[in-house]
């Protein structure tokens, strides 16, 4: 009976530290990926912010320059980066908004044909 006993407490402290140390492992690892994930969105908030401040100044110098072909080429490269990730599917629930989505793709992509044709569609930012 002794025997026995001791067994269950052996046990029912194995399975308890075992509990308690899984429990732990995916409170930490879970804060770290939080964390993480924190951080790759502040990353893209940044970057986001400094794209846009970027194009701003681009579009400031080549104003100031008078320089019509490098806003053409700038105009080419934003709508290019920019109809690349559009996804009109993710408006499934709301036909009008996705049917103006794919309305305005098309016109883009018209528009980057004919800036393609002029020659002002090789990347902007190389």
């Amino acid at each position: 009976m002794k025997k026995y006993v001791v067994f269950m407490l052996v046990f029912l402290v194995a399975l308890v530290s075992g509990t308690v140390s899984s429990i732990y492992m995916v409170y930490h690892f879970g804060n770290l990926a939080l964390n993480e994930s924190l951080k790759i969105y502040e990353l893209d908030v940044h970057w986001n912010s400094e794209f846009k401040a970027s194009i701003g100044h681009q579009i400031s110098v080549s104003v100031n320059e008078n320089d019509i072909n490098r806003l053409k080429k700038l105009a080419c490269t934003l709508m290019d980066l920019g109809v690349k990730h559009i996804d009109p599917d993710l408006y499934e629930k709301n036909p009008d908004r996705k049917n103006d989505l794919v309305n305005r793709i098309k016109e883009y992509k018209e528009e980057m044909e004919k800036l393609r044709q002029q020659g002002h569609c090789d990347n902007f930012f190389k």
